[in-house]
């Protein structure tokens, strides 16, 4: 009798446990074009409980009872994040996410000026010397 009683608390504890997790799915696309976007980070943020979208944009996440509350973010490199309660979301969660541009400022790239000197004998194949006044690495040449 009590071991009995004990798998029926048992059972019950872990029924109530299944039953108040929020089990979200769906699909991430891209809010231009609509492409299916793949490995779109999906979590609460500073906690352990995310995924990320498959492939095929779609995903599937189990949130446990005590981050009902929270916020789902969706983020992904190049796209605004996007932010949601998670008791304002449906199961089915379709996201769309906006792409984020940002202009950076011109690069100039120069080279450092190299200086010829000349050794050796100047009537038979005379050795060239480059030298790289950065480094002042030596480059040899024919």
């Amino acid at each position: 009798m009590g071991k009995t009683l004990i798998q029926i608390i048992l059972l019950i504890t872990s029924f109530n446990t299944v039953c108040s997790q929020v089990a979200l799915h769906g699909t991430v696309l891209d809010s231009i074009s609509n492409e299916k976007l793949s490995y779109v980070n999906i979590g609460i943020r500073h906690k352990n409980v995310g995924t990320v979208s498959l492939r095929d944009g779609s995903f599937n996440l189990t949130i446990p009872a005590e981050y009902k509350a929270d916020t789902l973010t969706f983020s992904m490199v190049g796209y605004q994040d996007y932010s949601s309660a998670i008791p304002d979301l449906p199961s089915n969660v379709n996201v769309k996410l906006k792409q984020k541009t940002k202009q950076l400022a011109d690069v100039i790239i120069k080279s450092p000026l190299l200086v010829e000197k000349k050794f050796g004998e100047s009537n038979y194949h005379s050795l060239i010397q480059f030298t790289d006044g950065s480094t002042n690495q030596k480059i040899f040449s024919r």
